[in-house]
């Protein structure tokens, strides 16, 4: 398998949702969050900030559905996920 190969969606096309700064929307992960931003992935997606945690990406709509069909490789890759040491 080559390189291109590890990162491709099988299952695409993802498109950005389209969304409203300050709106509160549910994150799979962290609950009820507030859209704060837009990263900077190659599929744009909105960061959004619970009431005790840091900025990160909102698992919700095509992201959620993409974490779960898609390997971790082309969601890092896409999404412009880095893993963070800490």
């Amino acid at each position: 398998m080559n390189d291109a190969d590890r990162v491709l969606l099988r299952f695409g096309p993802y498109k950005t949702p389209r969304f409203r700064y300050g709106k509160i929307v549910s994150c799979e992960v962290r609950g009820e969050v507030r859209i704060v931003g837009l990263s900077e992935g190659r599929i744009r997606w909105p960061i959004g900030q619970s009431r005790q945690g840091p900025l990160a990406l909102i698992v919700f709509g095509a992201l959620a559905k993409a974490v779960r069909r898609e390997s971790n490789l082309a969601v890092a890759h896409w999404w412009g996920v880095v893993r963070h040491e800490a």
